[in-house]
C-alpha cells in the first residue's frame, strides 16, 4: 500500500510540475519550471523527486510529440533534480547560494536545449550562442528572483504535500 501512495504522489507531482511548465510559457521569459524542479528536489527525497521530473518528461513528450526539444526537457529536468538531491545539504546552509544556484541552472537549460541545433555547424554555433545568451541571462534572473519571493511559500506547502501522504 505504502508504494502505490508513493507512486500516485510522484504521478501527482510530475503533473503539477507540467501544468507548472505550461502555466507561465505564454510569457516572454518567464519560466517557473527551474524553480519548481528544486523545490522539489528540496523537499522530496531523491528517488520521488527523480521520479517526478520524469514523468514530467513524459507527459511533456507526449504533449508535444517526440522532438528535440521534448528529449532534452526528458534529459535535463531529471538531471536537474539528482544535482539539487545531492547539493540539498549545501543549498539549505546558505540561501543566497540557492539564488545562485537556480541562476546557474535557468541560464544553463536555454544551453543545454540548444545542443542538437548548435551542433550542426560553427556558424549555427555562433548565432546561437549569441542570441541564446540574452535570453538565458534574463531567464537566469528571473528564476533568482522567483527564488527569492516565492521559494519559501512554495517549499511551505511542499512540505504540506509531504506530510499529508506519509
Amino acid at each position: 500500500m505504502k508504494e502505490t501512495k508513493r507512486m500516485t504522489r510522484v504521478a501527482l507531482i510530475g503533473a503539477f510540475l507540467f501544468c507548472t511548465f505550461f502555466s507561465l510559457s505564454n510569457i516572454l521569459y518567464l519560466e517557473a519550471i527551474t524553480l519548481m524542479i528544486i523545490a522539489v528536489a528540496m523537499v522530496f527525497d531523491r528517488r520521488d523527486s527523480f521520479q517526478s521530473a520524469l514523468v514530467f518528461g513524459v507527459l511533456l513528450i507526449l504533449y508535444m510529440g517526440l522532438t528535440p526539444w521534448s528529449i532534452m526537457y526528458f534529459i535535463i529536468y531529471p538531471c536537474y533534480s539528482l544535482l539539487t538531491s545531492h547539493l540539498k545539504p549545501v543549498l539549505r546552509e546558505k540561501e543566497w547560494l540557492l539564488v545562485v544556484y537556480g541562476f546557474i541552472l535557468s541560464c544553463s537549460t536555454g544551453l543545454i536545449l540548444d545542443l542538437p541545433f548548435i551542433l550542426v555547424s560553427e556558424l549555427v554555433t555562433i548565432y546561437y550562442i549569441l542570441t541564446g545568451l540574452k535570453t538565458s541571462l534574463i531567464q537566469g534572473a528571473l528564476t533568482a528572483m522567483e527564488i527569492v519571493l516565492i521559494y519559501q511559500p512554495i517549499e511551505k506547502v511542499l512540505f504540506k504535500i509531504k506530510e499529508m501522504h506519509k
